[in-house]
């Protein structure tokens, strides 16, 4: 009976050892290729991509320009967890994040909002406005480092939701992984 229940412990150490967990909210890979499909998202010509390691915790930022309409955007938030066993204990370890907003025009005027649970959605700050889409491409935004620390790791992981769509965007994030890496071997 005990080698039983030994034998069933160190299965469960070594499945959880194995296992890897993705937390995700916002659009999936699906969503993204989709929409790319479909022609609702703008292009890397006329549109911009913003994207991050955290964007400062944020799930939903206002778009307010007039020119375009007020409308809430979702943060699309993707972190790629590795839960390991140590002892009696199962230690998590994130070994990935993304943070993208799906392509905004370009003018677009952004605000920051925080969500705390379920749809209510808390103010953050006295009208004014966040960050101003001035070009279009690509933008990385990450309020909490400001030397763009995690950039690298970021557009890695955002590569994954347009890769095989055959996409501009694709294009651009993947020459923007290899200005990155030309940067560190500089």
């Amino acid at each position: 009976m005990k080698s039983k229940i030994l034998k069933a412990v160190l299965i469960a150490f070594a499945l959880a050892t194995l296992a890897s967990c993705t937390s995700t909210s916002g659009l999936s890979k699906g969503d993204v290729k989709r929409a790319i499909n479909d022609g609702t998202w703008g292009t890397p010509k006329d549109s911009c991509l913003v994207y991050g390691y955290s964007m400062g915790g944020n799930k939903e930022f206002l778009q307010q320009n007039p020119k375009y309409g007020y409308k809430f955007y979702s943060v699309s938030e993707k972190s790629v967890t590795r839960t390991i066993p140590i002892l009696l204990f199962w230690i998590t370890i994130e070994t990935g994040h993304v943070c993208f907003l799906e392509p905004l025009p370009v003018g677009a005027e952004l605000k920051e909002y925080y969500s705390q649970s379920g749809n209510l959605i808390t103010y953050k700050g006295i009208a004014g406005v966040d960050k101003v889409i001035t070009k279009p491409g690509l933008l990385y935004y990450d309020p909490e480092s400001k030397n763009h620390k995690y950039e690298k790791k970021a557009i890695k992981m955002l590569y994954k939701y347009f890769k095989g769509s055959g996409s501009e965007w694709e294009q651009v994030i993947r020459e923007r992984m290899e200005e990155l890496t030309g940067e560190k071997n500089d």
